[in-house]
């Protein structure tokens, strides 16, 4: 609209990281440096075409609409929880969830950040523990009395339910 081409490169950058690397914030200046030129140009079009008027009622109901209500059991939209089939895995799922959110709120930080789900070299997350709940190793190296959690799940207590 403005007749720029506008580089997008650091637009799916980790942009949590402190302190911001210079690139980045010139690039987050320059991103935004023309906003208030294409708001100028998209007014002068929504008028040219007969549609302001309509366009501010529009901005007018989206500012004034109230937000919506919270989900009942947001823990229920976890990433695989179709697979979840017990009770009592639902309730460490919805238990887990909720240690999340109390952390990520405590921190000031996404909830989305407090959980890794693969290794890389980014920095720690935010969120992550600095002492973990459970012990690291026992004398028989797995932490749990000799049971592995090399399956991405935690070992069996023996009990069923």
């Amino acid at each position: 609209m403005l007749g720029y081409v506008l580089e997008k490169g650091h637009s799916a950058v980790d942009w949590s990281t402190r302190p911001l690397p210079e690139p980045w914030l010139r690039y987050a200046a320059l991103d935004v440096e023309l906003l208030v030129d294409l708001r100028d140009a998209l007014e002068k079009e929504l008028d040219r075409q007969g549609k302001l008027d309509w366009a501010r009622q529009e901005f007018d109901a989206i500012a004034s609409a109230p937000p919506p209500e919270p989900r009942k059991d947001p823990w229920r939209r976890t990433s695989g929880m179709h697979k979840v089939r017990r009770r009592r895995q639902m309730g460490v799922v919805r238990e887990l969830w909720q240690l999340r959110d109390r952390i990520a709120q405590r921190r000031d930080v996404s909830p989305a950040r407090c959980s890794r789900t693969r290794r890389s070299s980014r920095p720690r997350s935010p969120c992550r523990p600095t002492s973990r709940p459970w012990p690291r190793s026992t004398a028989s190296g797995s932490g749990w009395g000799g049971a592995s959690w090399s399956s991405g799940r935690p070992p069996s207590t023996g009990r069923r339910r």
